[in-house]
This record gives structure tokens, C-alpha cells and sequence, in this order.
């Protein structure tokens, strides 16, 4: 019997002879592989059937809790895998803040998933009261936390440079412009793959890989060459969501086949939009998710969480009344398939007007009698047409 997990062979009809079975964990387990068949060992008539290869759902680790100024904690055992238990103590001078404010000292942790769905193996401490993400804790007397979830994500790409343009000045004259169109196209690509609705300020860091490399080499360089180049380089971003659930629906947005064709499409349509540069042989790989926290001065946003005999002591799982099925099959449903392939096509339009109104193209130097002028005038750009969808 498989711990922890399940064999889905719902496309053979069951788990008969020869059939090819998806593995499932449950929240907070680690796969051991994709699938499994259901095969025999031997040639032996007598042979008994079975799955190979061997598959197993190995439980997640939280590891320590991180954010201790300002607070001890004393593990239940050595274990710190999924529902292993902790308590938290704020030290004198530090009360409990951010999602255990109102509470009192101790208070129990327990290691649970971040997700409620299967194959989902990413775990955390959590309140065991609430089933909340506990994180940063204990704050100075009459100081709140804030926190914010942002995603870490990367995508390797070729970048078509046209003649104007090379890679040296790409990143030293046009840098901080360049980096700006990523942004935004990296923005508008998420927004119309995921269907989560981001503002320019999102992008919290942009980083162009192949700039690096070209700085660290400059002083070896020949002057510019007004040759087109296809620069191969990787983007790394960060960018920040609401909560959770926007983070589960962009981390989708990125590796279901058919929600990460429309990013690409997106993305390559917007960059050439607003910069001129061709984006091809896009490759985007799934985002992982950090929690950024801030000490602040209460802004009286911050809610208390009263228990209703007064005692912080419980042994409440940390896993919610409702195992949230309903919304995470959803985002791995048809019809959600559908509203990302269906609204594919709306999104560029809009993409395709936005980025009009944005236009921008980059200017090289030109030099004149031995000094040195930056035109100007864009009215003599060479100006990149969009085809219609």
C-alpha cells in the first residue's frame, strides 16, 4: 500500500495489468516520480503483479524556524517533517504580532503544507490554532508586522537585437530603459496567463543576466559593432501578489503547456512593442514563492485573533475546515484551461494597445565633428509594425 499518496489509473479503468498510473502525494509529501505501471518483476506465469518503478511520497521538511530575534523556541522532538510541533515564546519587550497578534505567549507551531492539493509538497510553520502561515512572529512592543508573498521567478530566452544596437550598449546606454520594458512586459505576461490582475509596481526587481557577463568584460571589448546580434541570456524577477492563491494561479500561469504559451506570446509581443527587441525561444520554469516582512509602526489595518476561551493552548491541525479541493481543481480544470485559451486572444489586443501607446525605441549616439550628441527627436525611428491576431 502506497503511504501518504494515491495511483490514479482512472485512464485505464483502474489498476489493471499494463496500465500507467500518475502518483499523487498528499499536501505536504514529496513525490518520488511521475508514474508507475503496473508490470511484473519476472516472465514467470506465477508472477505477481506490481508497480514499477517503486514509488513513495516522502514527507516535507520545515526545517528550523527562522525568525527567532526577539523569541525562543523549543521543538516537540528532532523532527521538523510535516506535522511536527514547536512551541514559539516572544522574549520580554516583544509580544506576538503579524497573524498571531492578540495572542499570548507560548504559542504552539506545527508544520504543515502551504497548499491544501496534492503533489503540492511545499510546507511551513504554521499557527496550530489557525492553520495560518505563522512567519515573523514576535515584534517590539507597539510595533505591528507586515508581510508580503512574492514570487522568484526566471526564463531563458534569445534576444534579437536589431542593427542599432549591441549587447554593450544594450547594457551600459539603454540599461535602465531596457530593464523597464521586462518589466512591464513581464507584468502584463503574468496578468494575461494567470488571470491575476498586477499593477506596474508589482515587479519588485528585474535582472537581465547577459549584463553581468557584459560589464565584468567591457575593458576586453572593440568598439561597437553595428552587426545584428541574438544574445542568449536568462531574466530573473521578483514579483509581489496579494496572497497565496495568486501566487498557486501564477506559479500556474508558468508550466501548464497551455497558460504558459499565452505568457510567451504575451511577453514577446509586449517587449518588441515597446522596445524594438525580438524575444525568442522563451522557456519559463515554475516560480517559487518567499515571504518579505517588514516592522512598521501599526497602520490599524491589523486584526486581533481572539479565541473564545481565552486559552492559546490547542491542538487544533493546522489544516483548514475545508481542504480548499474546490478551488485548487479549478485552476487544474477544463473550463479553467479554457478561460486562459479563450481570453489568449483578448489579452494581446489589449497588449497590442497598451504597448502602442507606450512605444518606445532606442536612440545610439551619434557623433558629429569628433563630439559626442544624443539624438533626441524620435520621430526618425524606425517604427515596429504588429501584425493583427
Amino acid at each position: 500500500a502506497l503511504s501518504n499518496g494515491r495511483l490514479d489509473c482512472q485512464e485505464y479503468g483502474g489498476p489493471f495489468f499494463g496500465a500507467t498510473c500518475k502518483l499523487l502525494c498528499r499536501a505536504g509529501y514529496v513525490p518520488s516520480g511521475l508514474q508507475s505501471t503496473c508490470s511484473t518483476e519476472s516472465m514467470m506465469p506465477e508472477a505477481a503483479p506490481t508497480f514499477l518503478p517503486p514509488v513513495s511520497c516522502t514527507p516535507g521538511s520545515c526545517g528550523n524556524y527562522q525568525w527567532l530575534e526577539g523569541a525562543s523556541i523549543s521543538y516537540s522532538s528532532d523532527s521538523r517533517e510535516i506535522a511536527a510541533t514547536a512551541w514559539l515564546t516572544c522574549l520580554p519587550g516583544y509580544f506576538p504580532a503579524g497573524s498571531a497578534f492578540g495572542l499570548e505567549n507560548p504559542l504552539q507551531l506545527r508544520c504543515g503544507p502551504v497548499v491544501q492539493k496534492e503533489n503540492e509538497a511545499e510546507v511551513e510553520w504554521k499557527l496550530t490554532y489557525t492553520g495560518a502561515r505563522a512567519g515573523l512572529i514576535c515584534a517590539p512592543d507597539g510595533m505591528a508586522v507586515y508581510d508580503t508573498v512574492a514570487l522568484l521567478g526566471s526564463i531563458q530566452l534569445t534576444l534579437n537585437l536589431p542593427s542599432t544596437i549591441t549587447a554593450d550598449t544594450l547594457c551600459t546606454q539603454f540599461k535602465e530603459r531596457f530593464l523597464s520594458d521586462l518589466s512591464l512586459a513581464l507584468v502584463m505576461a503574468l496578468s494575461s496567463a494567470g488571470q491575476v490582475p498586477l499593477d506596474a509596481d508589482a515587479m519588485m526587481a528585474v535582472d537581465l543576466a547577459a549584463c553581468g557577463r557584459r560589464l565584468a568584460a567591457l575593458a576586453l571589448a572593440e568598439s561597437p559593432r553595428q552587426l545584428q546580434e541574438a544574445l542568449a541570456t536568462s531574466v530573473n524577477f521578483t514579483v509581489k501578489v496579494a496572497n497565496d492563491a495568486e501566487a498557486l494561479m501564477l506559479q500556474f500561469a508558468v508550466t501548464d503547456p497551455d497558460a504558459s504559451d499565452v505568457f510567451k506570446r504575451v511577453f514577446a509581443l509586449a517587449l518588441v512593442s515597446s522596445s524594438g527587441i525580438e524575444a525568442t525561444g522563451i522557456v519559463t520554469s515554475r516560480m517559487t514563492r518567499d515571504i518579505l516582512y517588514l516592522i512598521g509602526e501599526p497602520d490599524g489595518t491589523q486584526v486581533s485573533v481572539v479565541k473564545p476561551d481565552g486559552d492559546n493552548n490547542t491542538d487544533n491541525e493546522t489544516e483548514t475546515n475545508g481542504t480548499g479541493d474546490e478551488d485548487d481543481d479549478f485552476l487544474s480544470s477544463p473550463a479553467f484551461i479554457g478561460l486562459v485559451a479563450g481570453c489568449s486572444s483578448c489579452c494581446c489586443c489589449c497588449c497590442c494597445v497598451v504597448c502602442c501607446y507606450l512605444r518606445r525605441r532606442y536612440m545610439v549616439e551619434i557623433y558629429i565633428d569628433g563630439e559626442e550628441s544624443e539624438e533626441e527627436d524620435f520621430e526618425d525611428d524606425k517604427i515596429v509594425d504588429i501584425p493583427d491576431d
